[in-house]
C-alpha cells in the first residue's frame, strides 16, 4: 500500500502453466486442460467398471452438482482406456441437454454415430474394394469388346471368371453389419425402397431379369425395431472392439411436466431452468430422467456395450432414497453409481476444505513436474526472501476462491481468469510497480488498480 494514499500497489504473479481452455472436455481431443484436477478415487472406480469388467455389458450413473467436473472426469477416464487398453475401444458421446428427450430420437443419434465410427474404421478397406471393382469393370469391358471384335472364346470365359470373382469378393469382404447399420439409419430417416436385384449373392445373375422391376418398401422403423436391430448390430461389432456410450447433460433436461401434480402434498423449492422464464423443480427433472431411462431398460441391459449416464445431484438423492425401497428402480437399471463431490470435500489425509482449491491455483503457478502442488512447493520453487508477501496474499486469495466458487471447478476457472493478464498488456500500460520488463507471452495474476 502506498504511504501517501490508500491505493494498493499492483501485484503481478507469473502463471507458469496457465492456458485458456474454453471448451468441454472430450476424449477425442489431444489438448489437455491444465486446470483439470485429478480425482484418483473416482477415476479408479470408473476405470474398474469400464475396463476390468469381464462382461461387455454395463450401465453406470455419474452424479453431482453442475460444474463439478463430471464430464471432464468421464472423458479423462475414457481417453486413458482408449490409449492404454489392449482391446480396441470406440467411445460415443450423446448430449441429451434438450427440452423433451425422446427415446427414438436418441436411438437415431446413436445409430448415426455408430455408422460414422464403423465406416471410419473400415475406410481403407472400402477404398481398396471400390478401386478393385472399378479396375475389374474396366477389364471386363475390354474383354467384351475383344470378344465381339475377334470372336475369342477365351475372352468370354475370362469375363465369367471376373464376374464370379467380383461377386465372391463383395460377398466376403463387405461387412454385413455395416450394411445393416446403414439400412437401419435410412429406415430411421424415412421409408426405404429396395430393389431385390441389389443383393450381392451368387443368385443375383439368375434373378436379375426376373426381379428387375420388383421393389420392396420397408416402413419407417419404430422404437422396438430399432432397439432389437441395435442389439444385434452391437453383438456383432463387439467381437472386434468394445463400445462405451456416454449420455451427457442429463442435469440440463427441460421437462414438459411444468404444472405441479395434485398428489404432491409437500412444497418443493424450484430451480431455474435453461430458460429463466420457466422454473423447473428437481422432482420434475428427476421424473423425466427416470421415464427416459426406464423406457430404454431392455436395450441398456441387453446391448453389448457399456453405458455411462451423467446426471445431476437430484439423481443421487433418488438413488439414496431408492436403496431402502423394495420396488427399487434405479438399482435395477444401473450396475454402479458414482457421486462426484465438490472441491470443498476433505479427505482422510488432508482434513482441509481449501486444499483442492490450493492445488488448483498452484497448478497454474508452478511448472509441470511436481509430485504435489501447494504454497509450500511454491515457496521452495521461488526461493527468495521477497516471496513471503506473495504467499500471504495467495493464501487469502485461495480463501476467497473457496468461498465464491462453492467448490465448483467451473466457477474457480471463471473467477481466476478475471485477474489474468498477459505480459505485453502489463508492459504497455506500465502495470508493474517496480517497472520490470515482464515476459511478453507469459500470463500473470494481476491485482490492483
Amino acid at each position: 500500500m502506498n504511504k501517501q494514499t490508500s491505493q494498493l500497489k499492483r501485484l503481478n504473479i507469473k502463471l507458469e502453466n496457465f492456458h485458456f481452455f474454453h471448451k468441454p472436455s472430450n476424449f477425442e481431443d489431444n489438448i489437455e486442460d491444465s486446470k483439470y484436477i485429478s480425482r484418483p478415487g473416482c477415476e479408479h472406480q470408473l476405470t474398474n467398471w469400464l475396463q476390468n469388467n469381464d462382461t461387455p455389458n454395463g450401465c453406470y450413473l455419474i452424479t453431482g452438482y453442475r460444474g463439478m467436473g463430471k464430464s471432464s472426469l468421464v472423458h479423462q477416464v475414457i481417453k486413458s482406456i482408449i490409449n492404454y487398453n489392449k482391446k480396441k475401444t470406440i467411445a460415443i458421446n450423446i448430449n441429451l441437454g434438450q427440452k423433451d428427450i425422446d427415446e427414438l430420437q436418441t436411438l437415431h443419434i446413436l445409430t448415426k454415430e455408430l455408422k460414422e465410427k464403423t465406416i471410419s474404421q473400415n475406410y481403407f478397406l472400402s477404398i481398396c474394394l471400390t478401386s478393385l471393382n472399378l479396375i475389374s469393370l474396366i477389364v471386363l469391358l475390354v474383354l467384351i469388346k475383344n470378344f465381339y471384335t475377334n470372336y475369342d472364346t477365351c475372352s468370354i470365359c475370362t469375363c465369367f471368371a471376373i464376374i464370379t470373382s467380383i461377386l465372391l469378393l463383395n460377398k466376403f469382404c463387405i461387412n454385413k453389419t455395416t450394411h445393416r447399420l446403414k439400412k437401419l439409419y435410412k429406415r430411421l430417416t424415412n421409408t426405404l425402397e429396395i430393389t431385390n436385384s441389389q443383393q450381392f449373392t451368387l443368385n443375383a445373375i439368375v434373378s436379375f431379369i426376373r426381379n428387375f422391376s420388383q421393389k420392396e418398401i420397408i416402413p419407417k422403423a419404430n422404437i422396438q425395431e430399432v432397439q432389437y436391430e441395435l442389439i444385434h448390430i452391437l453383438d456383432e461389432l463387439q467381437k472386434e472392439c468394445q463400445f462405451i456410450i456416454v449420455f451427457d447433460e442429463l442435469d440440463k433436461i427441460e421437462t414438459h411436466l411444468h404444472e405441479e401434480s395434485k398428489d404432491i402434498q409437500f412444497p418443493e423449492y424450484q430451480k431455474l431452468s435453461l430458460r429463466p422464464e420457466r422454473p423447473i423443480s428437481s422432482r420434475e427433472r428427476q421424473q423425466q430422467v427416470m421415464d427416459f431411462i426406464g423406457n430404454m431398460k431392455f436395450f441398456l441391459s441387453t446391448a453389448k456395450a457399456k453405458f455411462v449416464f451423467i446426471a445431476g445431484h437430484e439423481m443421487y438423492e433418488a438413488f439414496l432414497s431408492d436403496m431402502s425401497d423394495r420396488d427399487f428402480s434405479i438399482n435395477s437399471i444401473f450396475n454402479g453409481v458414482l457421486h462426484v463431490d465438490s472441491f470443498l470435500s476433505s479427505s482422510r489425509k488432508k482434513n482441509n476444505a481449501t486444499y483442492m482449491v490450493e492445488e488448483f491455483l498452484c497448478r497454474q503457478l508452478l511448472p509441470i513436474g511436481y509430485n504435489e502442488y501447494n504454497l509450500k512447493k511454491y515457496m521452495e520453487d521461488k526461493n527468495n526472501t521477497t516471496i513471503n508477501h506473495e504467499v500471504l496474499f495467495l493464501y487469502h486469495f485461495i480463501t476467497y476462491l473457496t468461498f465464491i466458487s462453492n467448490g465448483s471447478p467451473k466457477k474457480l476457472s471463471l473467477f481466476l481468469e478475471k485477474y489474468v493478464r498477459k505480459g505485453n498488456y502489463l508492459n504497455e500500460n506500465k502495470k508493474d510497480p517496480k517497472d520490470n520488463k515482464l515476459e511478453e507471452d507469459a500470463f500473470y495474476l494481476s491485482f490492483g488498480y
